[in-house]
């Protein structure tokens, strides 16, 4: 399920970015490693912190 419409677009654009520079595979299991680490930039931190780390297991990205 999509659930990008809570999302801004800066927000979205950051996690395009991190998923072009972490593979197409892999991103949302980096991402949730470097939100244990706190080692994520701080956009993606930010949201983290504002929707939790378990709404990364339901969202999806555009495929383009």
């Amino acid at each position: 399920m999509s659930n990008q419409g809570s999302l801004t677009p800066s927000q979205l654009d950051a996690l395009l970015e991190w998923r072009d520079e972490h593979g197409d595979q892999n991103w949302k299991h980096k991402l949730t490693l470097a939100w244990i680490r706190a080692s994520a930039p701080a956009p993606l931190h930010a949201l983290r912190n504002s929707h939790g780390p378990s709404w990364l297991d339901s969202f999806t990205l555009p495929n383009n």
